[in-house]
């Protein structure tokens, strides 16, 4: 598995917990993420030729996660 293929798994964590309902935070899915948006490095067109994604959550915070492959 490389960074792209990683951060894509991310990617696709991060859109079911923004799918989750909210019967679905009582199985574990933090209920700050439910709702939050997530896209690429690519997609938002950074300037970096890391590969990671921007989570946006509801309450306006943004994250930035960078996937760095160390081995």
């Amino acid at each position: 598995m490389d960074e792209r293929e990683l951060a894509s798994v991310l990617l696709m964590l991060f859109d079911q917990c923004a799918d989750a309902g909210s019967d679905d935070v009582e199985e574990g899915w933090p209920e700050e993420l439910a709702g939050c948006r997530t896209t690429s490095f690519e997609e938002e067109g950074l300037l970096t030729s890391d590969h990671g994604l921007v989570l946006r959550l509801e309450d306006g915070s943004e994250f930035q996660i960078t996937v760095v492959k160390s081995r």
